[in-house]
């Protein structure tokens, strides 16, 4: 494999390679123990985010006047805490969903109401 001088230029920051081949560890006790160690501080950090999903700061945006309403041009919405993520745990969180190998499950799952009309949010709650 060869690489060209110009990416240092184009600032290449990562190569990946893909293959079927098995990658030894050269200490897979030390990898393992700095596994648990990221996802014990992980699991305590995003504890917020794991319980209330990715709409657990809408209150603290909604203050700030930060909130994407009528696509940012308001930033202020009285009823936000209906909204939250608290509330929704409260009320209609359904379980919780986690992309692959990953701990903290910020997705959700929520429970509707089939007599009433669905609605589907464009911004999703990611703020």
């Amino acid at each position: 494999m060869w690489f060209r001088s110009s990416y240092g230029i184009k600032k290449l920051k990562a190569i990946a390679a893909l293959g079927s081949g098995n990658i030894s560890v050269a200490n897979p006790d030390l990898l393992n123990d700095l596994r648990k160690e990221i996802v014990s501080i992980t699991r305590e950090r995003l504890k917020g985010l794991s319980d209330y999903g990715t709409a657990r700061g809408t209150i603290a945006f909604e203050e700030m006047g930060n909130l994407p309403i009528k696509n940012w041009t308001k930033g202020k919405f009285p009823r936000a805490e209906k909204i939250s993520g608290m509330r929704m745990a409260e009320t209609i969180l359904a379980g919780k969903k986690a992309c692959f190998a990953c701990h903290v499950a910020c997705g959700r799952y929520i429970k509707v109401d089939p007599m009433l009309p669905l609605r589907v949010m464009v911004q999703n709650m990611k703020l």
